[in-house]
């Protein structure tokens, strides 16, 4: 269970439930509990109206034998009992039985158990209910009533069952509303979290105008502040990278004027200066023309980064790779370096025809200053599941330390053992290929080949 909303509203549902469960089956099973408090009160008066009950038939039944006699009193506790179900005996101090029948021995048993208490009660079978009291008679002697009064079956607040019979339908309930309050609460938390993690992609896809704040309405909690320090991160981060674009699009635009001066001097000077100075003038024509695609890199990179709107039309990659292929295998004559052209189908594209050029032209020329002299780079169009049209191009070099493989398509940045430059080059052309290819909705994919040498795969939406 990976997300932070699951995780919460189950945790916090979880744990109102298991106290609610806890508190009830505390509440029913403690001996000081509510439930236990309340069956003692209900026992209480159950005894009082049992001993009312049995103290009337019976002083009634006294008084019947002292009027009428024996005979009639014995009528009246048998019409008793057909009439309303009550059985009545009464017995001396000696327990013996002096009107009614005698006691069965279960009431027998609370019988015996009397000594100081009024009354002695025990629930027996069909919901009937034993009794046992202490009286005093007419005659001011003292008695035993015994009897068995009709009673509810089942008892609610008996042993075996414990819990009222609409229990479950109110815990089901509490259940729902506890469910529902974990999910507003859970929601009220990660909800912003979301929000926050939703503008971080975008930030990281480079989107730096995306705010948190005002999504958040009036909040004034810590989420809140959270949102507020993303904002203005996003903000600081917005205006620093406007101003690196900025520069990096002045210098380029700065350094073309004084440059061209530079190569119109130069030329002047060769046509003027003698043998001696001839070498001194090449390597500063040279380092002149290294400058000028340096700057010419720089402007590339910076016009990708600020695109208004892109214009796309159909392009037909096969015919776009058989161009770049051809120019390549002219430039890599002088290493012995065949280019290999693998494409069996023709696959049209929606892009700009010149920036897809320029970018799978630099990872052709940058496979050709990589592979090794007399041997093979390899360019093939294929499609791939999804509507991908996927351009590979493969050389034969020593590859690339696979902790350098994601650092590649950074500008300017170039392996360690590359660093004397002795190839020429300045690290921006995987770069202006990957912002290209960005651009174009695809992605750009390093990676080194089992047989040796270093992958580069282009994907593009179909």
């Amino acid at each position: 269970m990976r997300s932070l909303f699951m995780k919460l509203f189950l945790s916090i549902w979880l744990v109102i439930n298991l106290s609610m469960v806890f508190m009830i089956i505390l509440a029913v099973t403690s001996t000081s509990g509510p439930v236990s408090r309340h069956r003692k009160i209900v026992r209480e008066h159950r005894d009082l109206l049992a001993y009312q009950a049995m103290t009337m038939y019976g002083y009634a039944a006294m008084e019947f034998q002292g009027a009428l006699g024996n005979e009639k009193a014995q009528g009246y506790i048998d019409k008793l009992y057909q009439d309303v179900g009550v059985r009545v005996s009464v017995l001396d101090q000696n327990h013996k039985v002096l009107l009614g029948e005698a006691p069965a021995s279960r009431v027998m048993e609370l019988v015996r158990q009397i000594n100081t208490e009024k009354v002695r009660t025990a629930r027996g079978e069909k919901g009937v209910l034993n009794v046992a009291c202490r009286t005093v008679g007419p005659s001011g002697q003292s008695l035993i009533l015994t009897g068995m009064l009709p009673g509810p079956d089942p008892d609610t607040f008996g042993p075996h069952y414990p819990f009222p019979p609409d229990l479950w339908e109110k815990l089901a309930i509490s259940f729902i509303l506890c469910g529902l309050l974990c999910l507003w609460l859970t929601r009220n938390i990660a909800g912003p979290i979301r929000k926050l993690r939703a503008a971080t992609n975008k930030v990281a896809e480079g989107d730096l105008s995306v705010r948190v704040s005002p999504g958040l309405g009036k909040r004034k909690d810590e989420i809140a502040g959270l949102a507020q320090d993303f904002d203005y991160m996003a903000s600081r981060v917005e205006i620093l990278l406007a101003s690196q674009k900025r520069l990096l699009r002045d210098i380029s635009h700065e350094l073309r004027s004084p440059l061209a001066r530079l190569n119109v001097a130069l030329e002047l000077a060769s046509q003027h200066a003698g043998e001696k100075a001839d070498p001194y003038l090449k390597k500063i024509g040279l380092e002149s023309h290294r400058l000028n695609e340096l700057i010419g890199h720089l402007h590339t990179l910076t016009m990708m980064e600020n695109q208004p709107g892109l214009h796309f039309e159909e392009v037909d990659l096969d015919a776009l790779l058989a161009r770049i292929v051809e120019d390549a295998r002219f430039e890599s004559s002088h290493k012995g370096v065949s280019v290999s052209l693998d494409s069996p189908h023709p696959v049209i594209v929606a892009g700009i025809p010149e920036m897809l050029h320029r970018a799978v032209e630099n990872v052709v020329r940058n496979a050709i200053i990589f592979t090794r002299d007399k041997s093979e780079v390899v360019v093939s169009l294929s499609k791939a599941p999804g509507g991908m049209a996927v351009i590979t191009v493969q050389d034969q070099g020593t590859g690339v330390p696979e902790s350098e493989l994601s650092n590649l398509v950074k500008p300017f940045y170039r392996v360690q053992e590359d660093r004397a430059r002795k190839t020429g080059g300045a690290g921006v052309g995987l770069a202006i290929a990957d912002r290209a290819v960005a651009l174009h909705k695809g992605r750009l994919e390093v990676e080194n080949s089992p047989e040796g040498g270093l992958v580069v795969r282009i994907r593009l939406p179909v």
